[in-house]
C-alpha cells in the first residue's frame, strides 16, 4: 500500500512540475522504477544549483543517481541511459518518504518550479517557460 501511494505521489509531483516548466525530462519515466524516487533534468539549470536552492528552502534533493552519489564523477547509470553531458549535469533526484503528504508534494513541486525559474532568469540561455 505504501509503495502504491508513493508512486501516485511521485507521479503527481512530476505532473505538477511538467505542467509549470518547459523542457523537463523525467528520467526512466516509462520504466519500472522505484515508487519513491523521481529523477529529472530541467533544461537551463544545473542539478547542483537546484540542490543548493532547494536546500535553502528546506527541500532535500540530490544530483545524479544514487549509485554515484558523492563520487564527483558522472553517473554511469545516466551515461548508460544515453544522456548528454548537459543532461547529466542537470540531473536532479527527489525521494519521497513513507510519511510524505500530498501537501508536501504540492509544496515541493511549487518550490522546485520557483527555484528553476529563478535560476533560468539568472543565467538565460534559451527560451523557457
Amino acid at each position: 500500500l505504501r509503495s502504491a501511494r508513493m508512486a501516485r505521489q511521485r507521479d503527481r509531483f512530476e505532473t505538477l512540475v511538467q505542467a509549470e516548466l518547459a523542457d523537463v525530462r523525467i528520467l526512466g519515466e516509462v520504466s519500472n522504477r522505484l515508487p519513491n524516487t523521481s529523477s529529472m533534468t530541467i533544461a537551463g539549470v544545473t542539478g547542483e544549483a537546484m540542490v543548493m536552492r532547494l536546500d535553502a528552502v528546506g527541500i532535500a534533493t540530490a544530483t545524479g543517481s544514487a549509485c554515484s552519489s558523492g563520487s564527483g564523477k558522472p553517473s554511469p547509470v545516466l551515461v548508460a541511459m544515453g544522456l548528454s553531458d548537459d543532461d547529466i549535469q542537470g540531473a536532479l533526484r527527489i525521494s519521497l518518504g513513507w510519511n510524505t503528504t500530498d501537501d508536501d508534494i504540492e509544496a515541493a513541486a511549487a518550490a522546485l518550479v520557483r527555484c528553476a525559474r529563478t535560476l533560468r532568469r539568472l543565467a538565460p540561455q534559451e527560451t523557457h517557460v
